[in-house]
């Protein structure tokens, strides 16, 4: 979990939500307006913006938090009779300011400690890890 890449990140969290009963649509690896992973379901939707680091216990900035406010009201639009919740998801930890910022904005932040708890709650296994990221 501490090296995986941020398209591997993003799959997982794709599949994460998938296992919480919600549908989910990755978004291209360009041009996605700040958004890497729809989820919906109902009128329940989320918005998740993944940012992976290889550097062990490195604390990462607002970027994620920024990219995901930006992105919220394209697919606001989009899909206007969901209620998207957003958050920013890494496999480390953010700093002190992308926590400030993340309180701001009415961001949720998903560090490497609750990815870990979700995937306790919401096991994957790795034949359906490898065909997402394939």
């Amino acid at each position: 979990m501490r090296t995986i890449n941020g398209y591997a990140l993003e799959s997982l969290c794709a599949l994460l939500w998938d296992k919480q009963g919600f549908h989910t649509h990755q978004t291209p690896k360009s041009g996605d307006g700040g958004v890497d992973v729809v989820a919906w379901k109902d009128e329940e939707g989320v918005l998740i913006q993944c940012k992976a680091s290889s550097q062990q216990g490195q604390a990462l900035g607002w970027e994620a938090v920024k990219d995901v406010s930006a992105g919220a009201r394209a697919y606001s639009a989009k899909y206007p009779d969901v209620h998207f919740r957003r958050i920013a998801v890494t496999n480390q930890q953010f700093n002190d300011n992308a926590r400030n910022q993340a309180g701001l904005l009415k961001v949720e932040l998903i560090e490497r400690d609750g990815l870990l708890a979700l995937l306790k709650q919401h096991p994957i296994q790795l034949q359906e890890f490898l065909l997402a990221v394939m």
